[in-house]
């Protein structure tokens, strides 16, 4: 049932059909292709295989530049380096509106408050971090995400509320 779940997440996501071997060997998809991402992992990790799907999932969104992890107090200039490398195509941010002291959450909200207008949000995985995994996604497939992530006990939320 679960995995039926993350394989609805996968699709909502656009991961490629050939990128989504994660769902049925998790463990063996993360040690070969994201491992070096941490410096230590545990074997506990391993066992909870929600965790290492979870993982993949938001590994693959960074892999195709559909995402960007950012540290919790990255300035201005790297949030919107990261943002202009994942929009899509149309969607613009005007840096001039965003407070050069403020942080994430705040760029974060100022751009929902926009987006929302014409349809897209910045989202973010949760991953249990202080950093941010942030997205562009459609307003209605993040409504769509959001649900399905909360069936397996995971987040995804906007920017701003993590």
């Amino acid at each position: 049932m679960k995995k039926e779940i993350y394989k609805k997440i996968a699709d909502l996501l656009e991961i490629p059909e050939d990128k989504q071997w994660f769902l049925e060997e998790p463990v063996r998809y993360y040690k070969e292709n994201l491992e070096t991402e941490w410096d230590i992992i545990d074997d506990e990790f391993y066992e909870d295989e929600d965790s290492v799907i979870w993982f993949c999932i938001v590994y693959e969104m960074i892999g195709e530049n559909k995402a960007w992890e950012l540290d919790w107090k990255e300035e201005l200039g790297e949030f919107m380096y990261a943002l202009e490398q994942i929009l899509p195509d149309g969607l613009e941010v005007e840096v001039e509106s965003l407070n050069e002291d403020d942080s994430i959450p705040d760029w974060a909200e100022s751009i929902n408050s926009v987006w929302t207008k014409f349809g897209y949000v910045l989202a973010c995985f949760d991953i249990d971090s202080d950093s941010y995994v942030i997205f562009v996604c459609k307003k209605g497939t993040f409504e769509q995400l959001q649900f399905e992530a909360n069936k397996v006990d995971k987040r995804i939320d906007l920017t701003q509320n993590l």
